[in-house]
Order: structure tokens, then C-alpha cells, then sequence
């Protein structure tokens, strides 16, 4: 049950809404807890790691179509679900990997505010 529901969250990712998304991840853990007396974080750092890179490239479409509010919008996000991947395991793959991804949200972001900046002087 728990890994259909898994498989299900992953191919569907990119179409459902942050809000179910993370009502989702609930109740995998929530399903998790019964198979298990305490279910490790860190067995969803990966996944959240995967969230994280998705909310990135989102933003980065958004910057492209200039679209400069939504771009820093999804780099927040971006950066708070690396934070959330890195505070969740101690693997160093993953950490590693949620480091390199916040480090590039708020370069992002940064350069959404600059151009924002940039398109309003004009």
C-alpha cells in the first residue's frame, strides 16, 4: 500500500498541487507509522530532495518567461524543501544534494529580484 501510494506521488508529482502533495507525504509517513513503531525521516529525505529540484526548474521556466514574482515564489519554496531534505537524513549523498540545490534556489531567487529590478527601471 505504502509503495503504491509512493509510485503514485511520483508520476503524479508534477500535476498535483503543492497542498496535496504535502497531504500525501502525511499520510505515507501515517501509513508508515503502522507498519513500523516509529518511521525514520530520512526514509523521505530523497523524496523531498526530488520536490525541491522540481519546485527549481519551475521557477527557472518562470524566470524565463519573465515572470519574476513566481519565480522567487517557487525559489523559496525550492529552498525550504532542500532545508526541510538536508534536516531530515544524515546521508551525505542527500545532504549534499539539498545543499547544492538551496545554494542554487537563492542564486535564483537573487537573480529574479535583480531582474525584477532591472524590468522596472526600464
Amino acid at each position: 500500500m505504502v509503495a503504491a501510494l509512493a509510485a503514485y506521488a511520483a508520476k503524479a508529482e508534477r500535476r498535483i498541487p503543492f497542498a496535496i502533495r504535502l497531504g500525501l507525504g502525511l499520510l505515507l509517513v501515517g501509513a508508515s507509522g503502522a507498519l513500523w513503531a516509529e518511521a525514520p525521516a530520512s526514509a523521505f529525505a530523497a523524496a523531498q530532495l526530488e520536490f525541491a529540484q522540481s519546485e527549481l526548474d519551475r521557477a527557472k521556466a518562470a524566470l524565463q518567461t519573465r515572470d519574476y514574482s513566481l519565480a522567487r515564489q517557487l525559489a523559496g519554496q525550492a529552498l525550504l524543501d532542500a532545508r526541510l531534505a538536508w534536516g531530515m537524513t544524515e546521508s551525505t549523498f542527500v545532504r549534499t544534494g539539498a545543499a547544492e540545490v538551496a545554494r542554487r534556489a537563492e542564486r535564483l531567487s537573487a537573480q529574479g529580484l535583480l531582474s525584477a529590478g532591472i524590468g522596472a527601471a526600464r
